[in-house]
């Protein structure tokens, strides 16, 4: 399969993922709005499942190459870390079939892809703290307090505690960080 139809497929399962929930999207409903046949998606991802998995990998490649890019463009600790947690909640806030609750923890694709983004988040964390100069900097209760901070706000976002205003997050999220490298001296990029 070409990288074309490949991408079609993608963005047309999750643009009906997020319109209508996963449970009551159809590989048929898929293939009709990528207008390829429904044996294409079967021969190419096996089933409802697999397209899953493929559109929150291709998520997760996305936001892997995003943040590395980005990161890479700031000078302070605080400022790459910031980038990490916005760039993370920009990707699940487009991804809204995440937060039905009815699929949310039974599927394993979507338990795999939380797992990841974790994964690359912690990394990516780990990385710019330990390139920080300054006393005895406790990395890992660093990185332990932003990975709080971070769940803490995906919980909201998860439980619709209130609308998720981006820009208020940030405000929320530059205090945090302005406590957290309070007096700090810090290294430049990772």
């Amino acid at each position: 399969m070409n990288d074309k139809i490949y991408n079609s497929i993608i963005e047309s399962a999750e643009k009906l993922f997020n319109r209508f929930g996963i449970g009551k999207t159809a590989v048929s409903d898929v293939a009709d709005m990528a207008d390829v046949s429904r044996a294409t998606i079967f021969n190419n991802f096996g089933n409802k499942d697999g397209l899953i998995e493929a559109v929150l990998q291709h998520k997760a490649d996305d936001f892997s190459h995003q943040i590395k890019k980005r990161v890479n463009s700031s000078d302070t600790a605080a400022q790459q870390i910031k980038i990490i947690l916005l760039e993370r909640l920009k990707l699940l806030r487009s991804l809204k079939f995440l937060t039905d609750k009815r699929i949310r923890y039974s599927n394993k694709s979507i338990e795999k892809f939380i797992l990841e983004l974790n994964e690359i988040f912690k990394h990516r964390v780990w990385n710019i703290l330990q390139h920080m100069r300054g006393g005895d900097l406790d990395h890992k209760s660093m990185l332990n307090s932003i990975f709080f901070m971070l769940r803490g706000i995906e919980q909201g976002l998860f439980d619709h505690i209130e609308p998720f205003q981006l820009s208020g997050i940030e405000k929320d999220m530059d205090f945090f960080l302005k406590q957290m490298f309070k007096g700090e001296k810090e290294g430049g990029s990772s």
